[in-house]
């Protein structure tokens, strides 16, 4: 491909860039046109960064924020104002409460400082469980609708305990719960799950051996559980 072809493929995005985030920063002359010098301000941001939640749960937040000056703010909590769009949740005490599935913006205000952070709440599918059986260790995958970082692992003798909050029975599985024969492991016997009464997806390992050690490596929407041989 010719360099000027190479060239105008990003020009664009980097216009838009140059508009939107450089020309935003600029401290000296000469300024584009519409732009004025940068002056220092202060920022204010919303911790988790990751706001994902299914209705009926809570999450503790946290505000963090520093002057102009770079010299952090010590902030009073109860002198934070909270908003909510779309009436998906409400703030009290500094815990989001979520309510219904949506999309929102939870907006936080402490005097001159205000800071946003996109708010999803959805409910906790797992639309499938299975398993593959590999040379050095048996996997077993939860194929989820929406990615999860709280769930809850118990150790126990010969059995490994999985607990999802908030999760609920989908697709290929059954809602009243069932058993997953395992065939071919050397650790693995059989796997059951179900629903219990405080809305936790529980599911059980039923291991060949008192204990083993297993790795959990991260993937998008799915909880994957490495039980080594």
């Amino acid at each position: 491909m010719e360099v000027n072809k190479i060239i105008a493929s990003w020009q664009d995005e980097l216009n838009e860039w140059m508009k939107d985030v450089r020309n935003k920063y600029l401290m000296y002359p000469p300024f584009p046109v519409g732009s004025k010098p940068y002056r220092p301000k202060g920022v204010l941001g919303i911790l988790p960064l990751d706001l994902t939640a299914s209705p009926g749960q809570n999450i503790a937040l946290a505000v963090k924020g520093y002057n102009k000056h770079g010299k952090k703010l010590e902030m009073d909590p109860n002198l934070i104002d909270w908003t909510v769009t779309n009436d998906i949740g409400y703030v009290e005490n500094g815990t989001f409460h979520a309510v219904k599935e949506g999309k929102a913006q939870l907006i936080a205000t402490y005097r001159d400082y205000k800071a946003n952070r996109k708010v999803v709440v959805s409910s906790r599918y797992v639309n499938n469980l299975r398993y593959g059986v590999h040379s050095n260790y048996t996997r077993v995958v939860f194929d989820l609708n929406i990615g999860i970082d709280d769930y809850k692992k118990v150790e126990e003798t010969n059995v490994l305990k999985v607990q999802i909050s908030y999760g609920n029975i989908s697709g290929e599985l059954k809602q009243e719960g069932g058993t997953i024969e395992v065939n071919n492991s050397p650790v693995l016997s059989f796997i059951e799950y179900l629903k219990e009464e405080d809305e936790t997806l529980v599911a059980d390992f039923h291991l060949k051996k008192v204990r083993v050690n297993y790795k959990i490596p991260e993937y998008s929407s799915r909880l994957v559980i490495d039980i080594q041989h």
